[in-house]
């Protein structure tokens, strides 16, 4: 009798082993593969095309953003931000929030990243919680005090320079003091693609 219900015990054991071992194997195969597509850097860079080089800038509360996070997002939409700029104002108080509305169940998700503050000086946590603050903002802000943009994308000050990012984080727009109907039309191709 001892014999056969640990006999029992042990098939149930292995059965139970082989459903979860392969399931399991499902779920971290179709994530693994999310990840990787992100991951490969080999065709990283600034071009259109090409893969946003990796980067982590701080929120406005000094935690590390890492771009990475975005992998398997629709469209991210990268807003460059200076103080003094006053279409940038004009796009986080206006525009953007009208686009959160209408894409925001089709992926799409928008980072503010500040460049410059008010006097063209780079900005500094206080000058980004000032800018959140201020304009309600209630996405993504991130602040970029070593320049990270202009260095590697050859933004200038890069106001209002508007990245987009597929789920694959490759940059298939990049464009600068654009019309509302000219960024929604790249907003839904992407989208749509």
């Amino acid at each position: 009798m001892f014999q056969q219900s640990y006999l029992f015990g042990l098939i149930q054991a292995i059965f139970c082993w082989i459903v979860i071992s392969s399931c399991a194997s499902e779920q971290f195969e179709g994530l693994s593969d999310n990840i990787s597509s992100c991951d490969d850097t080999s065709e990283a860079g600034s071009a259109l095309g090409q893969r946003i080089l990796d980067f982590s800038l701080p929120t406005c509360d000094d935690e590390l953003f890492e771009i990475r996070n975005q992998c398997g997002v629709a469209a991210t939409n990268l807003i460059l931000f200076t103080g003094w700029c006053r279409n940038c104002r004009d796009t986080i108080n206006n525009q953007t929030p009208a686009r959160i509305e209408a894409y925001a169940n089709a992926g799409y998700e928008p980072i503010l990243i500040i460049t410059e503050d008010n006097s063209g000086a780079p900005p500094d946590a206080a000058f980004c919680r000032s800018i959140q603050q201020s304009f309600g903002v209630n996405y993504t802000v991130l602040y970029d005090a070593d320049g990270l943009f202009r260095n590697n994308y050859g933004t200038g000050a890069g106001n209002d320079t508007h990245f987009l990012l597929d789920a694959d984080l490759e940059i298939q727009f990049r464009d600068q003091y654009l019309s509302d109907a000219e960024l929604n039309k790249a907003i839904e191709a992407l989208i749509n693609s």
